[in-house]
C-alpha cells in the first residue's frame, strides 16, 4: 500500500494500432484508484485493472485484466521529541513521534529490557534513579498499516537535588 503509483502498460501484436484504455473493474476492485493513467493504492484489497484495446482495420477488440493484491503498508516511526535533561524525581517526559501519514495505530512506549532507571505509565516516562534510561516505542497496526518498526531513545538521568531543612528553630 505504501508503494508509489503504478502506471499500467501493455504490449500488443505487431502492426496492431487500436487505442488502449485502462479502467478499474468496478465489481472486483477495492483499495485502488485510477486517475490520469496512474493507479494509486489506498487501502488493502484487490485491484483489478482492465486494459481494452479498440478494434482497428485488421484486429478485433480485446480486453485483458491484471490483478494486484494490496497488502497493508509498512509504517515508519521516529521520535519527534529530543531526550530531556532528566534528573531523579524530576519532571516527567511524554515523547512525541513522527509517524506515517494516515497511520492511526496506537503508539506504545515501554522501558527497554534491563532499563531500570525509569518507569513508563500511559506513555509518560518517570525518572527513578540516576543512570541511563532507554525507552522503546512501537506503533500498533490499524486497518491499512502493519506494525511499525521499534525505535529507541536513550535518556541520561542526573542526580536529583534533595531538599534539606532544620525541623527545629
Amino acid at each position: 500500500m505504501d508503494d508509489p503509483d503504478y502506471i499500467p502498460d501493455t504490449t500488443s501484436s505487431s502492426g496492431d494500432t487500436g487505442l488502449v484504455t485502462f479502467a478499474l473493474d468496478p465489481d472486483l476492485s477495492s483499495g485502488c484508484d485510477l486517475v490520469g493513467g496512474a493507479v494509486s493504492f489506498t487501502s488493502p484489497g484487490t485491484c483489478v485493472i482492465d486494459a481494452t484495446e479498440a478494434a482497428d482495420d485488421n484486429w478485433s477488440a480485446k480486453t485483458v485484466s491484471q490483478t494486484i493484491d494490496i497488502g497493508k503498508g509498512t509504517p515508519t516511526l521516529a521520535f519527534e521529541s529530543s531526550a530531556p535533561a532528566a534528573v531523579v524525581n524530576g519532571p516527567t517526559y511524554t515523547p512525541t513521534f513522527d509517524k506515517t501519514i494516515g497511520d492511526t495505530g496506537l503508539v506504545t512506549v515501554t522501558p527497554h529490557s534491563g532499563s531500570t532507571a525509569c518507569s513508563v505509565s500511559n506513555n509518560v516516562v518517570s525518572f527513578t534513579s540516576s543512570g541511563t534510561c532507554v525507552i522503546d516505542a512501537t506503533q500498533a497496526f490499524d486497518d491499512n498499516w502493519g506494525v511499525s518498526n521499534t525505535v529507541s531513545q536513550t535518556i541520561d538521568i542526573g542526580k536529583g537535588t534533595p531538599t534539606l531543612a532544620f525541623e527545629s528553630s
